[in-house]
């Protein structure tokens, strides 16, 4: 099945704002896998499975409203060169600030992080758990 967003939502992401989000998202993208190819000692590709998404497509995926992929703030990857979800969460957490890292959720099959940090510290580290979040990243 596919999706398609308005043209409206395209528009607004090419504006000066939605561009200047869109090379910040690729700025935290290359930090994060230029920090996951020092601790691996080699070369680390990134997947990127989900950034930006209109709200069209993030309703009809069951995504919350308020995601900050509707706000090109957020990314969803993996790096199976470096290892699990679980793993690269656990490598990245330590360095949140100095990676520009504002909230990381480790989801299981990959690892979502925005550059935006929440308002309550608590939910900048979080596991999904069902439909829920625990705080930190839990194995």
């Amino acid at each position: 099945m596919s999706y398609r967003c308005p043209a409206g939502h395209q528009q607004r992401l090419a504006t000066d704002s939605g561009r200047g989000r869109q090379a910040h998202r690729g700025a935290l993208l290359e930090r994060i896998r230029a920090e996951l190819s020092v601790q691996a000692g080699r070369e680390v590709p990134i997947l990127v499975s989900s950034g930006f998404r209109c709200t069209t497509l993030n309703a009809a995926i069951g995504s919350s409203a308020t995601s900050d992929h509707v706000r090109a703030l957020a990314l969803d990857f993996r790096a199976p060169a470096f290892g699990s979800p679980l793993a690269i969460c656990q490598a990245l957490q330590p360095g949140l600030e100095r990676l520009g890292i504002g909230q990381i959720i480790f989801e299981h099959t990959w690892v979502h992080v925005s550059t935006r940090a929440p308002a309550s510290p608590v939910n900048r580290v979080l596991t999904l758990a069902g439909k829920n979040y625990l705080p930190g990243i839990v194995a």
